[in-house]
């Protein structure tokens, strides 16, 4: 007999944590149903980004909203003989609320890190607690992000630098819009083109900050060396920000970066429509991690 493929199911959460009194504290939760302490986390919705599930689901289970930071590595098990897998990430905490208790979580216990690897119920929660421990924090964040989907070039006729977003593009630019403030940028600059400008603009309307505009890291007019320097600047600000440029300038940037921390190469550098490379920095402004973001 074959055992039936299944598509695994898709989880995110967070190592939520704080500074109370100047002690470092993590957030379990307590789960009724199974009578366990766990980090909060929870299932996905069909077409639904990790990040934004980790983010809804810590608010829902802890009360807490909070600032993503560096990965952890996913938790991999089964669940009623069917593959789960769960995304988390490092995340700050910030403003929290009562909790209101419910069937799902009932309680949220705050813990100093060794108290919490004790309480934890889970084994997988322990080994993530234990990866946590080793994480820089508290992390900014430079998004290196392709703008969204703009249709074919061969099929627009104007000059392609005032090539639009596609119907498919402006909802990837909404949805990035909901997620970008989970890394509090304050800083938006864009290639000059349209479709780079129309997939941050929204955001920085919303987020109150003046779009600039980098000839620099525009597709036809880049400037490798100008760009590296954007980099660095970006990188050297306490604040986090999102550079919006082209698939090709945005590989080649990765790749350089990677080239000068003397990383290995990534690889396949380029991402998606709609994707990005999150560059992560400690407080001196340090790069500590760089991870592949999906496309909304």
């Amino acid at each position: 007999m074959t055992t039936p493929a299944y598509s695994p199911i898709e989880a995110a959460g967070a190592v939520l944590w704080r500074i109370h009194e100047g002690v470092e504290e993590v957030a379990l939760v307590h789960r009724p149903a199974y009578d366990d302490w766990s980090l909060p986390k929870g299932k996905g919705r069909r077409g639904e980004h990790p990040l934004v599930v980790a983010l809804r689901e810590v608010h829902e289970e802890t009360g807490y909203r909070g600032l993503l930071g560096l990965p952890l590595p996913d938790q991999r098990y089964l669940k009623e003989d069917r593959p789960k897998v769960v995304h988390l990430h490092a995340m700050q905490a910030l403003q929290g609320e009562p909790l209101d208790p419910d069937v799902e979580v009932d309680a949220v216990s705050w813990l100093p890190l060794a108290a919490a690897a004790g309480t934890a119920t889970w084994e997988r929660d322990r080994i993530s607690l234990m990866h946590f421990a080793g994480l820089h924090r508290p992390t900014s964040v430079v998004m290196l992000l392709r703008h969204a989907s703009a249709g074919e070039r061969r099929q627009w006729d104007g000059p392609d630098e005032e090539r639009p977003l596609d119907e498919y593009g402006e909802t990837q630019a909404a949805a990035l819009s909901d997620l970008l403030p989970a890394f509090d940028i304050r800083r938006v600059v864009s290639s000059p083109t349209v479709r780079c400008r129309r997939t941050v603009e929204g955001f920085a309307a919303g987020l109150g900050v003046p779009l600039e505009t980098d000839p620099a890291v525009a597709e036809d007019d880049y400037r490798p060396e100008a760009a590296e320097e954007l980099i660095e600047e970006l990188i050297a600000a306490p604040k986090s920000s999102v550079l919006c440029t082209h698939g090709p300038v945005l590989a080649d940037l990765v790749e350089r970066l990677t080239s000068r921390l003397g990383w290995p190469p990534t690889g396949a550098a380029r991402v998606p429509k709609g994707g990005a490379w999150l560059v992560h920095t400690d407080r001196a402004g340090q790069v500590v991690g760089l991870e592949r973001m999906a496309s909304p």
